[in-house]
C-alpha cells in the first residue's frame, strides 16, 4: 500500500492513481491510517501545515515499527529534504528526492 501525505499537493500531480493509495493532508490523519495499515511506500512533504513536520512524522512511524520500504520526498525545502533523508538513513529506508516534479513538468 502507498501513503501520500501532503497538505497542498495531490497524488495525481505525480502521476499516481488516487484510487490505489491512501491520501491524507494532516499528520493526525496519517497517524490514524498508519496505526491500521502497513505502507510499503510513502510520499511525504516536509511542511504539513502543523506542529510536526514530515521527518518527525516518519520517525514516529518508524519508532512504532512501521518502517516503509521506500520514501519519496516531495518537498522543495532543502532542509526538510535533508531531515527526511536523515530519518531514512537511520532506519535503512530507500530514499528518493523527487521534489515537486509533477507529471506535467
Amino acid at each position: 500500500m502507498i501513503l501520500f501525505v501532503d497538505d497542498k499537493k495531490k497524488p495525481e500531480e505525480f502521476g499516481l492513481d488516487s484510487r490505489q493509495i491512501h491520501y491524507v493532508r494532516t499528520v493526525k490523519d496519517a497517524a490514524t491510517l498508519a496505526s491500521e495499515n502497513y505502507y510499503h511506500i510513502m510520499y511525504i512533504d516536509h511542511d504539513l501545515g502543523g506542529k510536526i513536520d514530515g521527518s518527525q512524522m516518519l520517525a514516529r512511524f518508524c519508532a512504532s515499527h512501521r518502517v516503509p520500504d521506500k520514501v519519496f520526498c516531495i518537498s522543495c525545502n532543502p532542509i526538510g529534504i535533508k531531515r527526511i533523508e536523515g530519518v531514512c538513513n537511520d532506519y535503512d529506508i530507500e530514499f528518493e528526492d523527487i521534489g515537486y516534479k509533477t507529471n506535467t513538468n
